[in-house]
């Protein structure tokens, strides 16, 4: 049916002080006679044409309806409704639903989730039985969970009949009669808490940031002076933020403390003997007593006065809840307190405040614990992480750019130190702590590239080295750097890889000694022997030698050193085309045992050099003078013409004599002059073949 057709009710009534919406609805269906309280609620709904909640309107024309009907304005009938609590509970900035009333007036709504969980329902309704004797009617106050006390007959609220603890509905409460036992709700009794004077402060003040209640309430003024002094104190030391903000944190503080038992020191002393031995940490706080509800919100309000001193002492509280040790494992020290509300519903820029205090009481009160760098807030809020002395190995290790085996390099040579203070481990296993300044200015000295003078400090080599390295391509320069006699910066990863394969293979030098040398002093003898420094650390690299970094005096580690027995056997190995031979390359052009060949050195046939960290070298034009000038038995044989034992005998009969043999000087290899061989090919008068 349409809404101009709808016709108001023949007795009507105004909308009493304070009375909700439902209220007015079951009084409207009384005066008129109808069977039925809800008889009103169903006449409204026939002339909708959409779906609504007559006693919580969410559309327009709702209010339309119920306007014609009850020839109220719609604005009135709005404000006796819970959206009429719609911005108190929203918070600053956020999105809500709206109706739009007459003249293009826009009002909020609450959303189904705020209704859920902030606003009774009319099935389940509370009341003030020394309210209902004054005037039998449902308050709109009532319809907030938040609101356990009658501030204007100081006592608390009830939830169900006194006789038969039976929910009541609204209806019930206007009717005032339990529809179960018939009980007279007039003649409750309710308890009294006007001795309780902080416990009246909190309800008042929470009841204030939803615009209920003032100080030009005669409950105000019926205060003595000393009283009101105390409450503008309390009022004065709360955080300065908006109510639905306050009212968010007093709320989660509430929550948190669902499950402690009655023992814990920190319950507000004169309501301790509202405690319910019922409820759980699962409990939800709608399902509370209003004995429960009150002390669980005045004892969150303790830790809301005196911002945020008492929330200091409440957390010292907290950790000691239920009788329980302090563990310094963050998330079960605070528990609920830190799952649900300081990592989900305070994570807001709300209640930034909230966490800022956290903050502060994490630094200066908490023990430093390992859990503590897992915390959420470390890791997003630099600033709250910049003011601890440390951080964890594998944090340092990432914010440089490198591993924990470079990490303990750095450690080594003094660019980090470990942090020497006290941290509550929960393993031994747990990694190692490092000072945060140091990580800090290290990170920002790096943050354009590794400068040479680090590099080669880290490596444990010469800046001329360094270059070496730069120009085979190990290590990368980025850019070049401002002042002259500083060459360029040199890219992370080349240099940490390379720093952490070299960590991987590091050997003890006492084990080698004396066969070890450093490969900044070996640089001239490598240079010699056309050997590139960054040959030798590759080879390193490759862990096809053994090296490692000199001690010194205290932790750290010095120069760069390596096996010599392993640099001569990696160096024989080499084939391409350089001034010095090795020993294994002179005796494989000479094709003789690498024995015979340093015998004939020892003998001064051929001469050779010794340097250290480079084995014995040869001369590339020795090797072929020796060639030239001296033949083996077997050579000899072929350029005679003759065999291996022919020339043998010859050599019985002194046509022939060696100049190195084993009865000269013990070598097991004949060795003649090529000139002797050649006269004597000549003067017996045989060809043969040329020597090719």
């Amino acid at each position: 049916m349409s809404i101009h057709y709808t016709h108001p009710f023949l007795c009507r009534s105004p909308l009493l002080p304070g009375e909700s919406l439902v209220s007015l609805l079951v009084r409207l269906s009384l005066l008129n006679a109808y069977p039925s309280p809800g008889m009103v609620v169903s006449i409204g709904k026939e002339r909708l044409s959409v779906k609504d909640v007559l006693a919580q309107p969410r559309c327009a024309e709702t209010y339309h309806v119920l306007a014609d009907l009850t020839q109220l304005a719609p604005e009135m009938l709005y404000w006796a409704t819970p959206h009429a609590f719609a911005e108190q509970l929203a918070l600053p900035g956020d999105a809500f639903p709206t109706a739009e009333l007459t003249d293009g007036e826009v009002v909020p709504l609450l959303s189904p989730s705020m209704l859920q969980h902030h606003i009774w329902s009319t099935q389940r309704a509370s009341y003030c039985p020394h309210c209902l004797q004054e005037a039998p009617y449902h308050r709109l106050a009532w319809m907030l969970c938040a609101l356990n006390v009658c501030l204007t007959h100081h006592c608390l609220l009830l939830r169900e009949c006194q006789a038969c603890q039976e929910p009541l509905r609204a209806t019930d409460i206007v009717k005032g009669q339990c529809p179960k036992c018939q009980f007279d709700l007039t003649t409750a009794v309710a308890v009294d808490i006007s001795g309780d004077e902080f416990g009246f402060f909190a309800q008042t003040t929470l009841l204030s940031w939803f615009g209920i209640g003032s100080e030009g309430d005669r409950a105000y003024f019926a205060r003595p002076d000393s009283l009101r002094a105390n409450w503008l104190q309390w009022s004065s030391s709360l955080p300065p933020q908006s109510g639905s903000v306050l009212y968010r944190l007093v709320t989660g503080i509430q929550r948190s403390l669902l499950g402690i038992g009655p023992e814990w020191s920190y319950w507000h002393p004169v309501s301790r003997h509202f405690w319910a031995p019922s409820v759980r940490q699962q409990t939800r706080l709608q399902s509370l007593a209003p004995g429960m509800a009150h002390l669980l919100l005045t004892t969150a309000f303790q830790a809301v006065v005196n911002w945020p001193h008492n929330f200091y002492t409440f957390l010292d509280a907290y950790q000691g809840r239920n009788g329980r040790s302090v563990t310094h494992t963050f998330s079960q020290d605070f528990g609920t307190l830190y799952h649900l509300c300081l990592a989900k519903r305070w994570s807001s820029s709300h209640f930034r405040f909230v966490q800022e205090a956290f903050d502060d009481y994490l630094v200066e009160s908490y023990p430093l614990t390992t859990s503590l760098f897992s915390y959420h807030r470390y890791w997003s809020t630099p600033q709250f992480a910049n003011r601890f002395p440390c951080m964890p190995a594998d944090e340092a290790a990432k914010r440089l750019q490198t591993t924990s085996r470079v990490l303990d390099r750095l450690l080594a040579r003094g660019f980090l130190a470990n942090y020497q203070g006290a941290v509550a481990r929960k393993s031994f296993y747990q990694p190692g702590f490092i000072c945060r300044p140091e990580v800090l200015a290290l990170e920002e000295r790096w943050s354009s590239g590794i400068p040479q003078e680090d590099a080669a400090r880290l490596l444990g080599v010469s800046v001329s080295i360094l270059a070496d390295l730069i120009d085979a391509g190990v290590l990368t320069p980025i850019c070049a750097s401002l002042a002259e006699d500083v060459g360029p910066a040199l890219a992370h990863e080349p240099i940490m890889s390379l720093l952490d394969r070299l960590m991987y293979g590091v050997t003890s030098r006492a084990a080698l000694q004396p066969h070890t040398g450093f490969l900044s002093e070996m640089m001239p003898i490598l240079a010699r022997f056309g050997y590139r420094p960054a040959m030798v650390m590759q080879l390193a690299r490759k862990h096809l030698i053994r090296f490692g970094w000199e001690n010194q005096p205290g932790p750290q580690f010095g120069a760069f050193w390596v096996s010599t027995e392993d640099l001569d056997f990696q160096l024989e190995l080499l084939t391409d085309d350089r001034p010095f031979l090795s020993r294994a390359q002179a005796a494989h052009q000479l094709q003789v045992p690498v024995a015979i060949l340093m015998a004939w050195s020892g003998c001064g046939l051929i001469p050779c050099l010794r340097e250290r960290g480079m084995g014995w070298q040869f001369t590339r034009a020795d090797v072929e003078h020796f060639a030239a000038q001296y033949v083996v038995l077997e050579e000899a044989a072929y350029l005679l013409g003759i065999y291996n034992q022919t020339l043998r005998l010859w050599i019985k009969k002194g046509l022939l004599s060696p100049i190195s043999s084993r009865g000269i000087d013990r070598c097991q290899r004949l060795l003649f002059r090529r000139a002797d061989v050649e006269q004597l090919r000549l003067s017996r008068g045989r060809k043969v073949r040329a020597f090719s």
